[in-house]
């Protein structure tokens, strides 16, 4: 729908479509968008600058997902070492 939106030249509608998909493509497209009649460099340099600000937002909470990750596996076997001891402490309890 974008590029029909773009060659029949109803710029707003295809703003509005990006703009609506709330994604971090949509917003370097919509800035490209925005720069149309522009120099294409202009429009180069405002849909790189956009990509580098949507990777630092993309990136800023990565290292909170590593370290969740990595903690997670030893949750886990912690889980497991817990429920071997009370397997142990009912087998002894049984005779």
């Amino acid at each position: 729908r974008l590029k029909d939106y773009i060659s029949q030249g109803n710029l707003s509608s295809a703003r509005n479509l990006c703009t609506d998909s709330n994604t971090p493509l949509g917003r370097m497209l919509d800035k490209g968008i925005s720069r149309i009649g522009k120099p294409l460099k202009d429009i180069s340099v405002a849909i790189e600058n956009v990509g580098k600000l949507e990777i630092y937002r993309l990136e800023k909470n990565l290292s909170t997902l590593a370290t969740v990750a990595g903690a997670a596996p030893m949750v886990g076997f912690l889980g497991t070492v817990i429920g071997m001891v009370n397997v142990f402490l009912d087998m002894e309890a049984a005779g």
